[in-house]
């Protein structure tokens, strides 16, 4: 999505940047499958994370002018008709429901307590309102933060950047305007990131001067709250295509932005480019972070953390946009050798086939090697850290591409992995893998499961978590999720319904839906971590299948529930 805001990142030099792993999407209620989170910037000192939530009714909704919250003295209707006014002034367009335009834009913040992210914190004024609010960077080196636009006292909002400050009652102060001079857009899109001195501003934005789409200019300080006209930073770092989302790192010696030019993974795309000298006018050729945060989707603003080997990004490969983490500094020692049985099979007669076994670098073009094999079997052993690929051709045959990550997997506490490669025109890819150790927690809810499974047709799928009257998953019920998937993957024969229940507390339509979404949620994160859409059905049926009488607080907690029901043919 092309976003309003932007994000500074702080970061140190001389970061590794070859081969990233570890790429997870941070958990719900962070992230949604409704609604969009971008732009993550974090407190100085790391102990808070940021971010921006797009398009949700759950946005705040005081509406100040000339001193009265409109929200508070209008009519619903006269306050919608009065909003939508607003967003269309603002867009250029009409709106129809401002709660859905990506202008919606609310604030929110979770603690991090080491690698812990808490549950979030949505604010309410003044850092937000009815109008569009992001964090979009660091101001200086304490919790003092960009947001965008400009605010009064009374009311209103003009086009522009303002800073606030956040107090350690986790308070805001209200928004003071930051003016830049002559500021000229030619589109309502714009990009801030602040380097951690407070001396130069980055701007993305469309202006008279621009090559394309959008460029990157730079403005210096001139008075307190008062920086330069914007000066295009020219063609070594903008093209005539899409330049975004700036950040420039704590040293003040790389810029990163997002860009959807040629020769990108695809979509828009995170660049890094080294400053050359002291002016902020000369930049090296930028270069593509690299793989996997950079994905055929669009991947924009960065944060990188202060030990650079933490990096969030916002991304839209699983749909809407989420926040996504990754380390960025990858471990140069494999602890233990990782085996690769690989058969080659033909995918008509699903039998053994001769095939030339190529493989090479993970994220590269090519293959570096080969093997051809007459029985359809070959032993390789990883011995470092790189990311591989493996493919398999018999003539005109040839197999799915494979990747494997050694120290994805070494993490995972696996040391050996079954890789089938099939040589169809289009093949299904299945990948067995044997752990080495597992947590007790997975294991124990990894036997619990096949075991009732095996048992029984029907089980309650225990430890499942959900936020209060959404379909958001809590972090919490991850394990359960992750040991049933683990069954899924083992045991490809099973074909499994997810049943959703609710007590019948509420309308009865709302519950049937709620039942129906936290369903379909489960079975989209089984379907990530590796089972197969076909293994799996969904059904919602709200309040209409209690186990009891709904009377008290206990019995209405039992109705709330997972089950899971195994599918014989007859039910497909």
């Amino acid at each position: 999505m092309n976003s309003k805001i932007l994000i500074i990142l702080l970061s140190l030099s001389g970061m590794s940047l070859l081969a990233q792993h570890s790429v997870k999407r941070l958990p719900a209620p962070i992230n949604s499958d409704m609604y969009d989170e971008i732009c993550p910037v974090m407190s100085y000192g790391e102990e808070y994370l940021f971010y921006t939530k797009v398009g949700s009714p759950d946005f705040v909704k005081i509406l100040v002018e000339n001193g009265e919250d409109k929200y508070a003295t209008l009519s619903k209707e006269d306050y919608n008709q009065r909003l939508k006014h607003i967003y269309s002034l603002i867009s250029g367009k009409s709106v129809v429901d401002p709660s859905k335009t990506t202008f919606n834009q609310d604030v929110w913040y979770s603690r991090v307590n080491g690698t812990k992210i808490n549950y979030p914190v949505h604010p309410g004024t003044p850092i937000n309102n009815a109008l569009p609010n992001s964090i979009c960077s660091n101001y200086n080196m304490d919790n003092t933060f960009v947001v965008i636009n400009q605010f009064g006292a009374e009311g209103g909002m003009s086009t522009g950047f303002s800073k606030v400050i956040f107090n350690k009652n986790e308070t805001f102060s209200f928004p003071i305007s930051i003016e830049i001079k002559d500021l000229e857009l030619t589109g309502s899109d714009i990009n801030l990131a602040m380097s951690t001195d407070a001396q130069h501003i980055f701007l993305a934005m469309n202006a008279k001067d621009s090559f394309g789409d959008q460029d990157i200019y730079i403005s210096i300080k001139i008075l307190e709250n008062i920086y330069s006209r914007p000066i295009n930073l020219g063609r070594q770092i903008n093209t005539k295509f899409r330049e975004a989302t700036p950040y420039i790192s704590q040293d003040r010696t790389k810029l990163y932005f997002s860009s959807d030019r040629p020769g990108g993974v695809g979509g828009m795309d995170i660049y890094v480019c080294d400053r050359l000298d002291y002016s902020y006018k000369k930049w090296s050729q930028p270069r593509l972070i690299g793989q996997p945060i950079n994905s055929t989707a669009d991947d924009s603003h960065p944060y990188i953390t202060m030990d650079s080997d933490q990096i969030y990004f916002s991304t839209n490969r699983d749909g809407s946009s989420d926040i996504y983490t990754a380390r960025l500094i990858r471990d140069t020692i494999l602890e233990n050798e990782i085996k690769v049985n690989i058969k080659t099979i033909n995918g008509t007669s699903q039998k053994p086939m001769a095939a030339m076994i190529e493989w090479g670098a993970g994220y590269e073009g090519g293959y570096d090697d080969f093997f051809n094999t007459r029985d359809g079997k070959l032993v390789y052993t990883i011995k470092d850290t790189e990311p591989i690929k493996f493919m398999a051709r018999n003539r005109s045959l040839k197999s799915q591409i494979e990747l494997i990550d050694p120290l994805e997997l070494s993490m995972k506490g696996i040391n050996e992995v079954d890789l089938i490669l099939t040589m169809t025109k289009s093949g299904n890819p299945k990948i067995e893998v044997k752990r080495k150790v597992p947590t007790q927690e997975i294991v124990s809810e990894f036997d619990g499961i096949e075991r009732d499974l095996v048992a029984n047709k029907k089980i309650l799928l225990k430890n499942i978590k959900f936020v209060r009257s959404t379909p958001d998953i809590l972090e919490e019920s991850f394990p359960a999720l992750e040991a049933l998937a683990f069954v899924l993957i083992r045991r490809s024969d099973l074909q499994l319904r997810i049943e959703g229940h609710t007590d019948n507390v509420g309308n009865k339509e709302l519950l049937l839906k709620l039942s129906q979404d936290r369903a379909d949620a489960i079975k989209r994160i089984l379907i990530k971590k590796g089972a197969m859409e076909s293994q799996i059905k969904t059904k919602g049926y709200g309040h209409t299948r209690p186990l009891n009488g709904n009377r008290n607080e206990t019995e209405r907690k039992a109705n709330r529930r997972v089950e899971i029901t195994i599918l014989d043919q007859k039910d497909n």
